[in-house]
């Protein structure tokens, strides 16, 4: 066996018997030093070692154990990845940087540690340039990891598909994580974040595809919950938003297919794309008063979804917010509703009534198109205005009654309702109605109509 030692760094060591003690004075295990070695099963580090170098024992296949001295700050890229015999690690406080892939593919891994009697560092790393790097930890058949006290930060996908992991404590002493630093973490039901941990300092999709997670902290010092934060945990079957949060982000709780109930609090003023999409076991849905506004896709595919009461403080249905909640049979659109967005309730199998609560609202395109079962539908006596095909493929609807309030009609908002016949409040067309709004159906239409007089009159 030869080592190449010079000036505290171990460059390589060739023919590397069974079992290797590196020698004192060395600080740094250099780039691939014991790589791809065929027959290293054990090493003994010196004490004064500080960092182990990218790949330093990648591919070691028959390494089977291996403890990290205290005073190492580094374990660098890919050191000990694709190590397939080896089942326990132990590491020390001093560590401020784990590089990516670390110990990536190690499929025997079933251990990491912490060294009990290793101290903290006098510093710890940079949250911004230290801590786990990206897949840290992929294919390794860990349970739990704990984190060093020098770890300042959990880099982009850092635990990502440790798919054994069971739970993760983060201590306080971590100031940031990156972005799907837990993804497909699918054995993962416990998480225990720091309060202090700001969401500002948190990237998007932290917890997208744990399927099996179940209980997590929301820090008091977070406002919003982030992009895809916990998209397909399809174990959720409840959630409770804490009051300080004033923004959900874009499919931050898509496809948890499982969740079943769910309160909007007031405070929340912002919901992304897709907040609540696809939750298909959505049944219990609360909103509290002082909510404003429904975001785009917000429930669309929320299937459970039979009966929803909108609250008064409600101004705005964005695009989509509803589409396809095939359990709906009836809409109540509060009073204070200014925009029915475009598709908002349309393709929803079952939805038979709707009723605008004298709303002074501009009702988009599409709003309520492909709804085979909607045949009743009371727009009030403000509703201001209406885009195209509101109701087009309602084959359901026989009656529809436009009130006075009505100054603005865009073309064919009935098309494809073979049924229907339009009564209308004003004694003729008014000026902001389009030619064509009736879709060619003006033997179908009948002008001056009361309120409660029979049809036709």
């Amino acid at each position: 066996m030869e080592l190449f030692v010079y000036d505290g760094i171990l460059f390589r060591c060739r023919n590397a018997e069974a079992e290797v003690h590196v020698p004192e004075g060395v600080v740094e295990i250099a780039e691939f030093a014991f790589s791809e070695s065929e027959t290293l099963e054990r090493v003994i580090l010196p004490a004064g070692l500080r960092v182990i170098g990218d790949k330093a024992f990648k591919s070691c296949k028959k390494l089977k154990e291996v403890v990290i001295p205290s005073g190492v700050t580094k374990i660098g890229k890919y050191a000990f990845s694709d190590c397939e015999s080896l089942t326990k690690a132990v590491l020390p406080n001093s560590l401020t940087c784990i590089g990516a892939f670390a110990f990536y593919h190690d499929g025997a891994l079933v251990t990491v540690e912490l060294d009990p009697e290793s101290p903290a560092p006098a510093e710890r790393g940079d949250p911004e340039e230290d801590g786990i790097g990206t897949y840290a930890f992929h294919g390794t058949k860990v349970e739990s990891i704990p984190i060093p006290a020098g770890i300042a930060s959990l880099g982009k996908s850092a635990l990502a598909y440790a798919a054994y992991l069971k739970y993760i404590v983060v201590p306080d002493h971590v100031r940031r994580i990156g972005e799907r630093a837990f993804e497909c973490c699918g054995r993962m039901a416990r998480v225990t974040l720091p309060d202090s941990l700001s969401d500002e300092a948190v990237g998007d999709g932290l917890f997208a595809h744990c399927s099996w997670l179940l209980h997590i902290n929301i820090p008091s010092a977070w406002k919003r919950i982030r992009k895809d934060t916990f998209r397909r945990c399809i174990s959720l079957r409840q959630f409770t938003i804490p009051p300080q949060i004033e923004e959900i982000g874009e499919n931050a709780f898509t496809d948890c297919a499982n969740l079943a109930s769910l309160t909007i609090p007031k405070t929340v003023k912002t919901f992304g794309h897709g907040a609540f999409s696809k939750c298909a076991a959505l049944k219990d849905l609360t909103f509290e008063e002082g909510v404003t506004a429904l975001g785009t896709y917000m429930f669309s595919g929320c299937k459970g979804l039979t009966d929803i009461r909108l609250p008064q403080s409600l101004t705005r249905i964005e695009a989509r917010a509803f589409i396809s909640c095939d359990g709906l049979t009836e809409v109540r659109i509060p009073k204070n509703v200014q925009l029915i967005g475009y598709e908002s309730f349309a393709q929803c199998a079952n939805l038979r009534t709707v009723i605008l609560e004298d709303c002074a609202a501009h009702v988009d395109g599409f709003a309520f198109c492909e709804d085979p079962m909607l045949s009743r539908v009371e727009l009030g006596n403000a509703v201001k205005s209406m885009s195209d095909t509101v109701f087009e493929h309602d084959r359901s609807l026989t009656k529809l009654v436009l009130p006075k309030s009505l100054r603005e009609v865009d073309i064919c908002i009935c098309a494809g309702c073979k049924n229907v016949e339009i009564y209308c409040e004003a004694e003729s067309k008014p000026d902001g109605w389009k030619d064509d709004w009736s879709f060619g159906r003006t033997k179908h239409v009948h002008w001056g109509y009361v309120p409660g007089q029979e049809e036709g009159a």
